[in-house]
């Protein structure tokens, strides 16, 4: 579990999808949705959701973002961010 609240996130779209569709991981996808809505963490979205890998890169280097919560495995082979489930950052 990481402590996370000083951190700037982008939220990848499946993170939505996963509650909106009642999938596996919707419990801890909707816990840390919910400290975004609460003002305990900060992070931002684009404003589409089918989008690749690279439009999600460049909107996090434009915001200077360097951790993405996904759980798109894709993600973990950029040297320069770091991807996190819901899980790892509350330990849900």
């Amino acid at each position: 579990m990481q402590n996370c609240s000083n951190m700037s996130y982008l939220i990848d779209a499946n993170i939505f999808l996963e509650v909106e569709l009642g999938q596996e991981k919707g419990l801890e996808s909707k816990v840390v949705l919910t400290k975004f809505r609460n003002g305990e963490l900060y992070g931002v979205i684009t404003d589409f959701l089918d989008f690749d890998d690279a439009l999600t890169y460049q909107c996090m280097t434009e915001h200077e973002i360097e951790i993405i919560i996904s759980y798109d495995a894709h993600f973990d082979r950029l040297r320069d961010i770091k991807r996190f489930t819901p899980n790892m950052i509350y330990g849900i």
